[in-house]
């Protein structure tokens, strides 16, 4: 069981773990700065060597997503970067990442 521990951050982002007890994975809330749109952007990062290179962009597109007054989630997939790996077949488990991360942005208590 993970402790529920407050890791806000001042710069509005704030790092959580949602899914399954068995395959969490790790997400960055960006918080809307200003006025707040009716919406959240979920942030799909590419796989791979991409992700490597393109996590800075990726980070820099929420922040600034977050001062247009958009909702943010940028995330990690199953068994990728700082998430831990199920046993379901990789395409499977990312897709399902996905869907995961989409009804965590819709229903996060942030994001409303």
């Amino acid at each position: 069981m993970i402790a529920d521990v407050d890791i806000s951050r001042s710069d509005g982002v704030t790092p959580f773990w949602f899914g399954p007890e068995s395959c969490r994975m790790l997400a960055w809330y960006h918080a809307p700065i200003g006025p707040k749109m009716e919406c959240a952007v979920l942030l799909c990062p590419p796989f791979g060597h991409e992700y490597l290179v393109a996590y800075r962009g990726y980070r820099k597109l929420a922040e600034t997503l977050a001062g247009a007054g958009f909702s943010c989630l940028f995330f990690d997939y199953d068994g990728m970067g700082d998430s831990v790996e199920s046993d379901l077949p990789r395409v499977q488990a990312w897709r399902e990442s996905i869907l995961a991360a989409a009804a965590e942005a819709s229903h996060c208590v942030w994001c409303r």
